[in-house]
């Protein structure tokens, strides 16, 4: 059987990272000014801040995919809807249990010291899940309803819904 899910969370931009942009480009643009009206360091000045604010840009305009595929889960990472990074890829079968953030079966994980992963939007009312990996990683992420179904009749003693 051939599965293939996609789904694609937006992670919501808050008011500091507004900000960020905002000041990143008046700054680069009065440099800018300042540098053709002026002296001409103020021109390389301008320049290195307006890359600044393109690198601001592209880290503060973030959504992440997930992709289920054949018993494999990949996490890409899309910066501004243009650059796309693979944040990586997870077997089903190294998975130890997948349950929603609040599920009562996940108990029995909290002390662990792991390395926490999240691909979430970050949102309160979202339906996030927890996945521990291979013993070291705690993967956060938000599936769609259908892909949590394809994941659960792959493995159904490692998912949790409730």
């Amino acid at each position: 059987m051939n599965t293939f899910i996609e789904c694609r969370v937006e992670k919501p931009l808050n008011a500091m990272g507004k900000i960020i942009r905002v000041i990143a480009v008046i700054a680069a643009a009065i440099c800018l000014l300042f540098g053709v009206f002026g002296h001409w360091l103020m021109l390389f000045a301008g320049m290195a801040l307006c890359f600044a604010a393109y690198w601001i840009y592209l880290n503060t305009d973030i959504e992440y995919e997930y992709l289920y595929q054949e018993k494999e889960l990949t996490v890409d990472k899309i910066m501004a809807k243009s650059t796309r990074k693979t944040m990586g890829s997870y077997v089903l079968d190294k998975m130890e249990i997948i349950a929603e953030s609040g599920a009562w079966q996940l108990d029995a994980y909290k002390n662990r010291q792991v390395e926490v992963l999240d691909y979430s939007s970050g949102k309160k009312t979202s339906n996030t899940y927890v996945i521990y990996y291979d013993g070291n990683k705690k993967i956060v992420f938000e599936p769609s309803e259908e892909m949590v179904k394809q994941m659960k009749n792959s493995a159904p003693s490692k998912i949790f819904t409730n």
